[in-house]
């Protein structure tokens, strides 16, 4: 399984914290099997995901550990979402 995590397009504000700007653009994911074809596609949950890091392709799949500098709720815990494709 290979993955592709891209970033849409955005306007930057000069007012705001770089980090800020990462963190609230849409991140979408590719999913590739073995001989590179095409096999889920998606966007991703807005603000939810660490746009650097925090993401490793299994067997059948993805993990991405759920880490934002907008969560209030900010905690110690390991949260992960697996995505597999259908």
């Amino acid at each position: 399984m290979y993955a592709r995590l891209h970033f849409a397009c955005t306007t930057f504000d000069t007012h705001k914290n770089l980090d800020t700007i990462a963190y609230e653009r849409d991140l979408y994911l590719m999913l590739f099997d073995k001989s590179f074809k095409k096999v889920y596609e998606s966007k991703l949950a807005s603000n939810r995901f660490n746009p650097y890091t925090g993401w490793n392709t299994i067997n059948n799949g993805i993990i991405l550990f759920v880490d934002n500098i907008h969560d209030k709720n900010d905690s110690d815990n390991l949260i992960v979402d697996l995505i597999h494709p259908d």
